[in-house]
């Protein structure tokens, strides 16, 4: 199978020998967007599990692309997802929908980002006091 990215697709082509003009000729069997990282139901019983083996590695690497622009997005959007969770629990009253578990679980995420924050060399920097 042949997998050529063209026009922001990823065409699936199967070259067939046609014994009418002698060659091989060239069927689409589908096309995929450059994002896609799972093959659409309609396209995998089309393709044999060597074609599949094929596509596979290319659709994981969009996969861990996809990842990765989400964790960039959620560390850049943070912040502002910090301001808003504060002024909510200032605002909220004691009678909100699991309040302490919803706190509790916060905390505990909260704990988990510091300390990779630290792991990764930009955690707290504290002025301790000499005394």
């Amino acid at each position: 199978m042949q997998i050529r990215n063209q026009h922001g697709k990823i065409q699936l082509i199967r070259t067939m020998y046609d014994p009418a003009i002698k060659r091989g000729r060239s069927v689409l069997l589908g096309t995929l967007s450059n994002y896609a990282h799972e093959i659409p139901t309609a396209i995998n019983g089309k393709l044999t599990d060597a074609e599949r083996a094929q596509l596979q590695p290319i659709l994981d690497e969009n996969l861990a692309k996809l990842t990765r622009q989400r964790e960039v997005n959620a560390v850049r959007s943070l912040p502002e997802v910090i301001r808003h969770a504060t002024k909510w629990y200032l605002q909220a009253g004691k009678s909100e929908d699991d309040l302490s578990a919803l706190a509790n679980e916060t905390r505990v995420e909260f704990s988990k980002l510091l300390a990779s924050m630290v792991k990764a060399g930009v955690g707290r920097k504290r002025n301790r006091k000499k005394e």
